[in-house]
C-alpha cells in the first residue's frame, strides 16, 4: 500500500468528468499526461475530433482540403455553399456557350422518369438516388456522381427538380441507386425541350464531354440566382453550325436525352406513319 501511495495520480482536467459516460480506458486509452489520448477539448467540453472522408485523394470534393465536411450516421455531407460552380461570364468563350433554361413539361419528364439499369457501381455523372444510409436532410433526394473511390462516391445533392445542388456527400455503393447513366463522358445524347431562342438546337445530337474549365459534370450560377448553382453537362455538337458555329453547349440534363430512345421514338413514328399510308380507303 506504501508503494501504491507514492506512484503519482495523473491529472485529469475537471471537465474530463463529464464524459465518463462515453469516453471509457477501453476506447480511447489514457497517456502518461493524464488526457484521453484521441479526444479534444473544447469550451469545457468532450468531442471527439472528426475524421475525414476515407482515400480523399482518390475522390476528392470539388473545394480544397480546407473545407473539411462533417459527418452524420455514416456518411460524410457538406453544406450547400461548399459546392464549386462558376457564372455565365466564366465559361462562355468562342468554343463554348452556356443555353439559358426553360420551362418543359416533356424534357422534366425525362429527368424525372427513373430508369431501370443493371447493378452497377456508379461512375462519374450518373444520377442517383441517395438512401437510407446518407445524412437525413439528403435521404430520397437525387444527385449527380462527381467522383469515384474504391468504395464510396462524392455526390452533388440536388433539390426535388434535379436542377440545383443543394448540398454533398460521401455515401457508400450500398446508399446509392443508379437513376440515369447516360451522362457519363462519351455518351450520345439529343437536346431536345428547348423554348425561345436556344430552340433551333432542339434534335441536335452531341457527345457528353469534359469542359475545358468546369469539368464533369458542371455547375453555373445564373446572373439572375447567383446563389443557386445548375447542374449542366457539356455537349459536343455534331453539328456546330446548329448552336450558332459553338462547337459545344453547357445544358442542363433535364434537355438532354439518351440518343438510343431517340432513335427508337424515330423509328416508331415512321413505322406508324407508314402503316397509316398503307391502310387501304
Amino acid at each position: 500500500q506504501a508503494i501504491l501511495a507514492q506512484v503519482p495520480r495523473p491529472k485529469v482536467s475537471s471537465n474530463m468528468g463529464q464524459c465518463e459516460s462515453c469516453c471509457t480506458k477501453r476506447e480511447h486509452g489514457i497517456r502518461s499526461d493524464g488526457c484521453l489520448a484521441g479526444l479534444s477539448l473544447s469550451r469545457g467540453q468532450c468531442t471527439l475530433p472528426l475524421k475525414a472522408p476515407p482515400s480523399q485523394a482518390d475522390a476528392k470534393g470539388p473545394c480544397g482540403a480546407e473545407d473539411a465536411p462533417t459527418r452524420r450516421r455514416g456518411s460524410f455531407h457538406r453544406r450547400p455553399e461548399r459546392l464549386k460552380s462558376f457564372s455565365h461570364d466564366e465559361l462562355r468563350s468562342s468554343e463554348h456557350e452556356v443555353l439559358p433554361d426553360a420551362d418543359s413539361e416533356p424534357a422534366a419528364q425525362v429527368m424525372a422518369t427513373p430508369r431501370v439499369v443493371p447493378r452497377e457501381p456508379p461512375e462519374v455523372g450518373d444520377i442517383v438516388s441517395l438512401g437510407p444510409g446518407t445524412p437525413p436532410e439528403f435521404h430520397g433526394h437525387r444527385g449527380v456522381v462527381t467522383a469515384v473511390a474504391a468504395s464510396f462516391v462524392t455526390v452533388a445533392v440536388l433539390d426535388a427538380g434535379g436542377c440545383v445542388g443543394v448540398g454533398e456527400c460521401w455515401p457508400s455503393f450500398a446508399d446509392v441507386s443508379l437513376v440515369r447513366r447516360d451522362m457519363r463522358l462519351g455518351s450520345r445524347v439529343v437536346i431536345d425541350g428547348f423554348r425561345g431562342r436556344a430552340q433551333n438546337l432542339n434534335n441536335s445530337t452531341g457527345t457528353i464531354a469534359r469542359h475545358p474549365r468546369s469539368g464533369h459534370p458542371s455547375f453555373v450560377c445564373k446572373p439572375q440566382a447567383p446563389g443557386e448553382p445548375r447542374l449542366t453537362f457539356c455537349v459536343s455538337l455534331d453539328n456546330p453550325a446548329a448552336g450558332d458555329g459553338k462547337a459545344s453547349v453547357l445544358v442542363e440534363p433535364r434537355f438532354l436525352r439518351p440518343y438510343g430512345d431517340f432513335v427508337r421514338q424515330v423509328s416508331a413514328a415512321a413505322e406508324q406513319e407508314a402503316s397509316a399510308d398503307s391502310v387501304p380507303l
